[in-house]
């Protein structure tokens, strides 16, 4: 189906079928990082952090690409000037370790 956000999906489900506007993918990438990106980027980075296999994500790999050390640099320095550029950062993770493994 198509992209849901999580935090649009635990709203809904906090407020009991109260109207919740849901948003695209491509509407929540192009969003500044606001203070309220900032905080759900914080929070979706802290969960990573709090996996019990998350361990292999966090120092830096071998190969020059990303790691969960390196967004949270760049989230404490507030470098990202948008959704778009956290979400590739993440991805990129999980692309790098699907073609290591």
């Amino acid at each position: 189906g198509p992209w849901s956000c999580v935090f649009c999906k635990i709203k809904d489900q906090l407020r009991c079928q109260e109207n919740q506007a849901c948003y695209k993918e491509s509407e929540v990438l192009k969003r500044k990082m606001l203070p309220e990106e900032q905080l759900k980027c914080e929070l979706l980075l802290l969960t990573m952090y709090c996996h019990s296999k998350s361990g292999f994500f966090i120092c830096k790999p071998k190969q020059e690409h990303m790691w969960l050390n390196k967004i949270k640099y760049r989230l404490n320095k507030k470098a990202y000037r948008s959704v778009q550029h956290f979400v590739e950062d993440m991805r990129r993770i999980f692309q790098n370790h699907s073609i290591i493994y």
